[in-house]
């Protein structure tokens, strides 16, 4: 297995909305062999937008980076977001 997690903090409402209209294009892109959840959403208290996608391997998601890349073609985060995002990537070492 082998795990993607993207935290962004969008500027305002409709950075927001860009953002995620941005990450479901980025999901689609991922709709591919090995990807086992794609998934994005807000959170209830702190408000940052994320994007969680579980891939069968890291071989499977490196495959996958072409069209990711494609997909956010145009997209500024620089302009929409306060922070620069962070993305965090790798293999769970326990799974409960």
């Amino acid at each position: 297995m082998y795990v993607t997690i993207a935290i962004h903090h969008p500027k305002g409402p409709a950075e927001e909305s860009i953002l995620l209209d941005s990450m479901k294009k980025f999901g689609q892109a991922q709709r591919r062999k090995g990807s086992i959840i794609v998934t994005a959403g807000k959170d209830e208290i702190a408000g940052f937008v994320f994007a969680l996608a579980i891939w069968d391997s890291k071989e499977n998601f490196q495959a996958a980076q072409s069209d990711m890349g494609k997909a956010l073609t145009g997209v500024n985060f620089e302009e929409l977001e306060d922070v620069p995002h962070k993305l965090y990537l790798g293999e769970p070492s326990v799974w409960v």
